[in-house]
C-alpha cells in the first residue's frame, strides 16, 4: 500500500477533519502521516518519503497555490488536492499550480485512496536513493536545501533560474511553452514578458553549459522574442544542451552529459 503524507491547513485541522481522513486511509491498509502546513512541513515531507502528497483545504485560495508549486517544485513526487469546493476555476488553477489530481468533498475513503493509488500509478517516480540528491548526468540538484551541482561544483543560481530548472528538471524531456513557465516562475500572465523566460534560459544555459552552446546572433525574421532562438524547423530542437529549444512550442529539459 501507498504511503500518503497528509498536509493540513492549520494545527486544528491536523487533530480534526484531516486527522479523520488519515485514519480512514489508515484503515484500509495505507501508511498515512499527518503534519501542518506551519512551515516545517516540506522537511518533514523530505524525511517520511511517501509515494503520495495529499494537500486538504477547504477552500483553495492564494496560499494554497504557492504551497502546490513549493511542493512541486522541491518534490518529484504525486500531489492530489482535496477541498470542499469544486469550482471550474477552483479545480484549474490548483491543477496548473502542480497537483495532479483534485478531489471534492464529500468522498468515501475508498473512493480516495483510488484516487491516490492511480495517481502513483500513473506518476512512476521514487524518491532519490540518497535521500535527497537528483541526478541529471552531470547536474546534481537538491530542492530541499536549492543546491545545484556541475560535476559535483557548486553552481551560483538566481531566485528565478532556479525555480526555472527545478520546474523543468521535475518532469524531463516534457516540453514547456513559454507562457507555462512565465507563470509558474514569475507568476506572470502567459501573455506577459515572454522575454524574460528567453533572457532567463540563457543565462542558465551559459551557467550550466558555457558561452560555447550561445552560437550566433541573429538578427530579422529569424530572431524570436529575444537573440537566443537559431532558425529552426517548428517541431525541431537543439540537441545535446540542458535547456533544449522547440521551435514553436518552448523548452525542454534534458540531463547534461
Amino acid at each position: 500500500m501507498a504511503r500518503v503524507f497528509l498536509i493540513a491547513e492549520s494545527e486544528s485541522e491536523r487533530r480534526g477533519a484531516t486527522a479523520e481522513v488519515g485514519d480512514e486511509l489508515a484503515r484500509l491498509g495505507m501508511e498515512v502521516t499527518v503534519a501542518p502546513a506551519d512551515g516545517s512541513h516540506l522537511t518533514a515531507l523530505s524525511a517520511h518519503r511517501p509515494d503520495a502528497v495529499v494537500l486538504d483545504r477547504a477552500v483553495p485560495g492564494p496560499d494554497t497555490v504557492e504551497d502546490c508549486r513549493r511542493i512541486r517544485q522541491a518534490f518529484r513526487v504525486p500531489l492530489l488536492f482535496l477541498s470542499e469546493r469544486g469550482g471550474d476555476r477552483d479545480i484549474v488553477t490548483t491543477l496548473h499550480a502542480g497537483a495532479d489530481d483534485y478531489v471534492v468533498r464529500p468522498v468515501t475513503a475508498r473512493v480516495l485512496q483510488a484516487r491516490i493509488d492511480a495517481v502513483v500509478r500513473r506518476s512512476g517516480e521514487s524518491w532519490p536513493t540518497d535521500g535527497r540528491t537528483e541526478r541529471h548526468g552531470r547536474i546534481s540538484i537538491d530542492r530541499l536545501t536549492s543546491k545545484v551541482a556541475l560535476d559535483d561544483v557548486p553552481v551560483l543560481l538566481t531566485r528565478a533560474e532556479r525555480k526555472l530548472l527545478f520546474a523543468m528538471s521535475a518532469e524531463p524531456g516534457r516540453v514547456f511553452s513559454r507562457g507555462e513557465l512565465l507563470r509558474d516562475v514569475w507568476a506572470l500572465a502567459e501573455t506577459e514578458q515572454t522575454q524574460r523566460v528567453e533572457a532567463c534560459v540563457k543565462r542558465l544555459r551559459l551557467k550550466l553549459e558555457g558561452p560555447q552552446r550561445e552560437g550566433p546572433q541573429l538578427e530579422g525574421p529569424q530572431l524570436e522574442g529575444s537573440q537566443l532562438e537559431r532558425p529552426q524547423l517548428a517541431g525541431s530542437h537543439e540537441s545535446g544542451g540542458v535547456i533544449q529549444t522547440v521551435r514553436g512550442l518552448g523548452y525542454r529539459f534534458n540531463a547534461l552529459r
